[in-house]
């Protein structure tokens, strides 16, 4: 080992001897400079600048000639400023307080390296440098394998780190480097045993890191990022790009780990996360992503894109794109996560690792989304065993969203169970001619707009439109599918149960409007059938535990398949029961003997919408036969009819109109005076 000797400095220019170099040091007006060009003079520049030159303007700086500098055998001491001693730095090279830079902005230029001797074991907890609140620039870190924490070490958040170049450095805790800041820095294939291949609990600002690997944050971990690359980085459990901390407007892509290929649990804001892998969470897992995209990242189980777990959900916020990720089982865009603001586009649930089990959720699984789009995502069953289930979204909650052009071999081509409110869910496919395209076991839809979809809802409509559906959708282009064209759908507009209050059902064309299922019984009340198109109006109602009840309902304006003569009431089944209902026409032996006695029915093809041409065409004129028939029911104290508007209640002087509009020749509560 180099001995090293304590010196002082008694004119402006001298020489000092250390080991056998001699090092010229020279003063300016912008402070202490001096030149090196071997390890030796590199030792005694340090030794003497520790002692000798430090302070915070950083304007005192020791310049590395080109070449390599093999610092194996070294142990610098720094100045510790709290007890005025020169300390052990346990690393071969220590600074305090002044720069040290390589002679060009090439940092390749300069490298500072430690050789390793075949069959001899790492230099025991010694590090490559210990550097004390000061500036490192322009040049190379290379080949640090150690036992000790970390290889590099910054001793507080003021050390500072720019335009270097951090390669093939490996610790038994923190990888590269932890603490300090680092400005056009790159980070390549160093590793941590624990966290943070390349750093840990820093700052980085323009940093390249490609190649590094941890068992948690492949490349950092702890750390704020921005405008950084990582890429191709390695986690064996956590976060393969990055774990923990933060990352702004960053590229993120190529990093692969157990969960979280790009990022895990830290904030992802402005960021593009690209083409990660993982087992769950391709893209993202339990983070919060702000205005990034999240795109054809891939995970072997759950959420190619983003994914939460059950502790813990991700955050997408405004302006995030989640599009063209692949979830192997399920989930191919986001994964219990709560989305606001956002698009999940172009993701895709293949079943292609699901053995006996549901391939579910190609765009969301178990998600609270909110004024969203749902867009061309798709479901298909790979090697799942049981049925595909919601090309849109599985089992989530959404709210304000536009659910449209989504795929599923099966059930539910835009959403399968969960709950939709004030949603707009238009041309989703079910390849099954027996499966729903729009919705599925939905448990409440409140204030949506189906358009041309079929639905088997298995739960409450309140205030829906369903229009314009014709016996099969057209596939978008561009839906994640390979399939082009039309693509025959369900026969049926409305199978199995539910409970619609306020809903429209109009503009249709179908083989069956309102098919019954299993044991259950169906209602609809003040609900609206108008100008569809059918053979039969009704269904498969056939025994007690399977009814269909029609409370003050409009079925009007209705015809036949070819369009040439009306067609209302004419079901193929007899357990029904009409109350207060406004008929067109009956039709058939069966509407003429229901299983249950028909009350007080209106019998008139001409409701008297107002047709304007606007969304409420079919709210009543004044002189419809509906206005002031209905049967007042106890959900109608409080309520609105399907405008949703507190300018149209339900009920106007203790009377309720049949259908799903409420006639109101002016505001509730206005007063005219007439003099």
């Amino acid at each position: 080992m180099t001995k090293l000797y304590k010196v002082s400095l008694e004119k402006p220019l001298c020489k000092v001897a250390v080991g056998v170099a001699a090092v010229i040091f020279a003063f300016s007006a912008h402070g202490f400079t001096t030149n090196v060009s071997t390890v030796a003079e590199l030792a005694g520049a340090l030794l003497h600048m520790n002692e000798n030159y430090r302070g915070a303007s950083l304007v005192h700086t020791l310049i590395l000639k080109k070449g390599s500098y093999d610092v194996r055998g070294l142990n610098l001491q720094y100045y510790h400023s709290t007890n005025k001693e020169m300390t052990d730095s346990g690393a071969n090279l220590g600074m305090s307080q002044f720069t040290m830079r390589g002679e060009t902005d090439n940092p390749r230029d300069v490298v500072i390296y430690r050789s390793q001797v075949d069959g001899e074991d790492p230099e025991k907890g010694l590090k490559l440098i210990y550097n004390y609140a000061g500036m490192v620039r322009n040049l190379t870190l290379s080949n640090c394998t150690t036992t000790a924490d970390r290889a590099i070490h910054s001793h507080s958040g003021n050390t500072f780190w720019s335009n270097v170049i951090v390669t093939c450095c490996s610790a038994a805790k923190y990888g590269a480097s932890s603490s300090g800041t680092w400005y056009d820095c790159q980070f390549i294939g160093n590793t941590a045993k624990n966290y943070g291949g390349a750093l840990y609990n820093s700052k980085a600002y323009g940093c390249t890191f490609e190649g590094n690997t941890a068992d948690s944050g492949g490349a950092t971990y702890g750390t704020m990022l921005s405008n950084c690359t990582v890429r191709a980085n390695t986690a064996l459990e956590s976060g393969g790009g990055v774990c923990s901390g933060a990352a702004t407007n960053c590229v993120i892509e190529g990093n692969s780990a157990s969960s979280g290929g790009g990022a895990y649990s830290c904030l992802v804001s402005s960021c593009n996360v690209s083409s990660n892998t993982a087992v769950n969470g391709g893209g993202t897992y339990n983070c919060t992503v702000l205005g990034s995209v999240v795109a054809c990242n891939d995970a072997s189980n759950l959420g190619g894109g983003c994914c939460g777990s059950e502790l813990s959900w991700s955050v997408i916020g405004a302006g995030s794109v989640v599009s063209n990720n692949t979830g192997r089982a399920g989930a191919g865009g986001a994964y219990r996560s709560i989305v606001n603001g956002s698009r999940i586009c172009m993701n895709f649930a293949d079943g292609s690792r699901v053995n006996g089990a549901y391939s579910c959720g190609g765009g969301a699984y178990e998600c609270v989304i909110t004024d969203s789009l749902i867009d061309g995502n798709a479901v298909t069953k790979g090697r799942a065993t049981s049925n595909t289930l919601g090309g849109g979204a599985y089992n989530s909650v959404l709210t304000n969203c536009v659910v449209r052009n989504n795929y599923v071999d099966a059930l539910g081509g835009g959403i399968e169970s969960g709950s939709a409110y004030g949603c707009v869910i238009s041309n989703n496919v079910s390849k099954s001619i027996n499966g729903s395209g729009g919705a599925r076991r939905v448990s409440i839809m409140e204030n949506c707009d189906i358009y041309e979809n079929a639905m088997d809802p298995q739960g409450v409509m309140v205030n829906c439109r369903i229009m314009n559906y014709t016996n099969g959708n057209v596939i978008a282009e561009g839906a994640n599918i390979y399939t082009n064209g039309w693509m025959p759908g369900p026969t049926v507009l409305v199978k199995s149960w539910c409970m619609a209050t306020n809903c429209l059902v109009a503009g249709n064309r179908v083989t069956t409007l309102i098919g019954g299922t299993g044991t259950k019984c169906t209602t609809y009340s003040s609900c609206t059938f108008a100008d569809n198109r059918y053979r039969y109006m009704t269904s498969g109602y056939q025994g007690p535990t399977n009814v269909l009840t029609l409370i003050n309902c409009i079925i009007a304006r209705n015809k036949d398949q070819t369009g040439a003569s009306d067609l209302n009431f004419n079901p193929t089944f007899t357990y029904m029961a009409l109350t207060n209902c406004v008929v067109g026409s009956m039709h058939g032996s069966d509407a003429e003997s229901l299983a249950y006695p028909s009350v007080n029915i209106v019998t008139n093809n001409n409701p008297r919408f107002v047709d304007d041409g606007s969304r409420d065409s079919y709210a009543l004129s004044p002189r419809s036969p509906a206005v002031g028939k209905g049967l007042v029911q106890d959900w109608m104290e409080g309520a609105f009819d399907i405008r949703h508007d507190a300018a149209y209640p339900r009920l106007r002087d203790g009377l309720v109109d049949i259908g799903c509009y409420e006639c109101w020749l002016n505001p509730p509560g206005t007063q005219f005076i007439i003099r």
